[in-house]
């Protein structure tokens, strides 16, 4: 690795995290609060720091594991390599199978775990000397067990099972086996986002904001503590392996952003109840051309309406690029009420989408009784699904209405 001061990059308030060489070590809290980018950095800076340390020169192997291949391109894989960059080191990622080296041969393995292969690819593993799981609520706890097993240690100094989550909910496998039972050992390291000194001013007071409105969702995302989400709007879903192989029509529903995500969803209605939604893009900084580009490289269809957000100048630009772009109707509760007519299945490959629906919560009065109103946090999956649905279906009663 090429000479810089790392000093000015590591989280100083996380030296127990960098520290530690404990076996297992779980690391939560709140969100922002920068354990994403704490893993990252350890992973990267290691082969070095264990080769200066031995006066060898050392080669890891390390794994990566999240329970979906697109949620992993998009966090922990983006997120390496924009952290190797910053630090000058010689790093490639081979992404046909996933495998990235650096420049003195250590490897880490990304497995996605919706791969058919990637069990296999698990317990095929020998000599590990570092593993990082990515939202380990999100996984069944066999899995976990058995990338427990693979962490043998190899050539490093030490090895290490690094677990990274919000704690969402006192009925996660998770809570059970490392708080309640706490049958195994391992280090708990609890971090808040008043720790990360690179944290956004405008989402730190978001994050803060929440006690007004639900409390529930303030002491997960901004305590960083345990509990379970009260007041959730959507129960009428599930989450299935695959789309289906019949449809009647396809439809897409968008919410723009930039400093928060833009979410595209794509959605396959059959009959008049049955609906499958497929996350299709959920990223920040996207210009409207920049979102173009990428639904070009999705063969996002030209020929299906796309209800959006009520952004005039976007949805032009999207129709004068030739997507059949219009405005939704954003009638907030009349949309929330139909949508729970319904009955949905999302596809297990929309892990932000997932994520959304399972904290999508109604505001509370100072009481603790729920509002008519969701509060107003990580819902732009929700949205753009309520865009498409109820716009699009609300149009087709009307027509068969007016034809009457």
């Amino acid at each position: 690795m090429s000479q810089i001061n790392l000093a000015n990059h590591l989280n100083p308030n996380h030296k127990q995290f960098f520290q530690s060489t404990d076996r297992r070590i779980a690391l939560y809290g709140s969100k922002g609060s920068g354990k994403s980018y704490d893993v990252a950095d350890k992973l990267l800076i290691q082969p070095s720091v264990q080769s200066q340390y031995a006066k060898r020169d050392i080669k890891l192997k390390i794994v990566v594991i999240r329970q979906s291949l697109p949620s992993l391109k998009r966090t922990c894989i983006e997120l390496l390599e924009e952290r190797a960059e910053l630090f000058k080191l010689k790093y490639h990622l081979n992404k046909s199978d996933y495998l990235a080296e650096y420049d003195n041969g250590s490897r880490i393995q990304f497995v996605g775990l919706d791969d058919s292969k990637a069990h296999q690819k698990l317990q095929s593993m020998t000599n590990v000397d570092m593993v990082w799981i990515e939202e380990i609520p999100e996984i069944q706890e066999s899995v976990y067990e058995n990338a427990d097993l693979i962490l043998r240690g190899g050539r490093g100094l030490y090895k290490q099972m690094i677990t990274t989550f919000n704690p969402v909910s006192t009925g996660s496998w998770v809570f059970r086996r490392w708080w309640e039972e706490q049958n195994e050992a391992i280090t708990k390291i609890h971090c808040r986002t008043e720790d990360n000194p690179w944290i956004d001013k405008e989402y730190l007071q978001t994050l803060k904001d929440l006690e007004k409105s639900n409390k529930s969702l303030y002491t997960v995302y901004y305590l960083g503590e345990w509990g379970t989400l009260k007041g959730v709007i959507y129960d009428n879903y599930d989450i299935v392996d695959a789309l289906p192989k019949k449809y009647d029509e396809t439809i897409y529903g968008l919410d723009f952003g930039f400093n928060v995500p833009t979410a595209l969803v794509k959605i396959y209605i059959k009959g008049e109840k049955e609906i499958w939604v497929e996350q299709k893009i959920y990223k920040t900084e996207l210009t409207t051309s920049a979102l173009i580009k990428e639904m070009k490289r999705l063969k996002i269809s030209k020929n299906d309406p796309i209800y959006c957000d009520n952004e005039p100048d976007r949805i032009q630009e999207l129709f004068e690029a030739g997507f059949d772009a219009q405005a939704a109707d954003k009638n907030v509760k009349d949309g929330i009420d139909f949508v729970k007519t319904l009955q949905i299945h999302y596809t297990k490959d929309s892990p932000d989408l997932i994520k959304e629906v399972t904290g999508y919560v109604w505001k509370v009065d100072k009481n603790g009784h729920p509002l008519d109103e969701p509060v107003k946090f990580q819902d732009h999956g929700c949205d753009a699904t309520r865009y498409g649905l109820y716009t699009h279906i609300k149009k087709h009663v009307e027509a068969r209405i007016r034809i009457v």
